[in-house]
C-alpha cells in the first residue's frame, strides 16, 4: 500500500496537471477529430468556456461541434475506444468523449499516447467536477 506521503504527492501532481490543463483549455488546445468510418482526422482547437458549461471544437474561430459539459459521459481511452470503434486501428493516442441526450461520440486524437493519457485524466476530473457541481445545484433548488 502507498504511504500517506506518496498519496499526498500523487494528489498534488494530479492537482497541478489538472490546473495547468484547465488554464490551457480555456484558451484552446490542439486536437484532431477522428472520423470513425475511415480513421482520418482533421485538426481542431478544443476550448471550454470560462463558466465551464460548454466544450467547443473549432477551426479558424468557427465552432463546428459544441456540447454541454454536464452532458459528458466519463471519457474513454485506449482499448475502450478500439472496442467501440473497431475500424480505428491506431487508438493509443485517442480519447472518446461521449454525451448523453444528443448522444454525440467525438473521438479526439492527441499528439501522442502521453498527451492522450493527460487529456483523458483531466477530462475525467472535469467530468467528476461538473457532475458534482450540477448535483449540488439540483439539491439546492
Amino acid at each position: 500500500p502507498a504511504s500517506h506521503k506518496e498519496l499526498g504527492d500523487e494528489k498534488a501532481l494530479l492537482k497541478t496537471m489538472a490546473t495547468e490543463f484547465f488554464e490551457k483549455v480555456l484558451h484552446g488546445i490542439s486536437v484532431s477529430l477522428v472520423d470513425p468510418s475511415d480513421g482520418s482526422s482533421i485538426p481542431y482547437t478544443f476550448q471550454i468556456d470560462e463558466c465551464f458549461k460548454h466544450g467547443y471544437f473549432h477551426i479558424d474561430g468557427r465552432v463546428r461541434h459544441c456540447f454541454r459539459l454536464k452532458s459528458l459521459v466519463a471519457p474513454f481511452a485506449g482499448r475502450e475506444v478500439r472496442r467501440m470503434f473497431p475500424d480505428i486501428h491506431d487508438f493509443g493516442d485517442c480519447v472518446l468523449l461521449r454525451t448523453r441526450g444528443a448522444a454525440q461520440s467525438i473521438i479526439c486524437r492527441l499528439p501522442d499516447a502521453a498527451e492522450a493519457k493527460r487529456f483523458h485524466t483531466c477530462m475525467s476530473v472535469l467530468h467528476i467536477s461538473v457532475s458534482l457541481a450540477f448535483s449540488e445545484d439540483d439539491a439546492a433548488s
